[in-house]
């Protein structure tokens, strides 16, 4: 992560190091690649970063995303976002921090 001169590349299914940080909920190299400017609005085959933390229920790795200045209003290429994700899932906290971070 530190010395990777695109911070933004891809692994398996489209992942960048920034999604799958955020899929597997591993905060510290997640904090490393916000810090080196990872850009949090690529999406893999199916989701962004943030619509991974909120769909799995990472509270403290969204909390990270949104105050690195994550889009929590970015959709997926079928329109999918983050708020919808974790209503979906039924994770009222993760609702409620999206619509405090101005999620719709």
């Amino acid at each position: 992560i530190q010395v990777a001169p695109d911070i933004n590349f891809r692994i398996a299914g489209g992942k960048t190091p920034l999604i799958q940080a955020a899929f597997k909920a591993r905060s510290q190299p997640l904090k490393a690649l916000l810090a080196r400017k990872a850009n949090s609005g690529l999406q893999d085959l199916r989701f962004t970063a943030q619509l991974y933390a909120a769909q799995e229920g990472h509270a403290e790795i969204l909390a990270d995303l949104i105050a690195a200045g994550a889009n929590v209003n970015i959709k997926t290429w079928d329109g999918f976002t983050a708020i919808e994700a974790a209503r979906r899932k039924g994770r009222t906290d993760i609702v409620e921090m999206l619509g405090k971070a101005g999620a719709k």
